[in-house]
Order: structure tokens, then sequence, then C-alpha cells
């Protein structure tokens, strides 16, 4: 008698339509509600095709802010070097 194998299929997550991803957008430019829909589904594991992506935004989000206060700082310390502010 042979061994039964069972084979692990991996889960797949259903793939967001169109009119899915058009809602998303939708919620995601309205001001505050965006905001916190995009903090919601970042944290939120029910569409791993939605929460990959807020995740992603966030992350790329929180690393443009972190670039740009660098360099402001950095052009406000060149501005006060060569006494441009007083």
């Amino acid at each position: 008698m042979e061994p039964i194998y069972t084979q692990n299929q991996p889960t797949v997550s259903p793939v967001m339509t169109t009119k899915d991803w058009v809602i998303t957008w939708i919620i995601f430019i309205i001001p505050v509600v965006g905001f916190i829909a995009s903090i919601v589904w970042a944290i939120d594991g029910k569409n791993p095709n939605r929460t990959n992506f807020f995740r992603a935004y966030w992350i790329v989000s929180i690393a443009v802010i972190i670039i740009l206060a660098i360099l402001y700082g950095i052009i406000l310390a060149i501005g006060y070097s060569n006494g441009a502010f007083h």
C-alpha cells in the first residue's frame, strides 16, 4: 500500500478588480477620510493586496518625509552659515 501524500496548495488571495481599485482610490483621495482609511487598510489584513499596497505607501511616505526634513535642515544650516537670515 502506497502512502497518500497531500499537496499543500498555497492560499491565493482574490485579485482586486478594477472597480475595487477605483473605489479604493476615490476613498483615498478624500482628505481626512483617505488618511484614516489608508491607516486602517495598512493594518487590516482582510485583503492582502490592499494591505500590502498601503503598507508600501506609508513606508515610502515616511521615507520621503525624513529625506525632505534632512534636506530642509541642510538648507537652513547653509542659509544661517552664510548670514542670509541675519
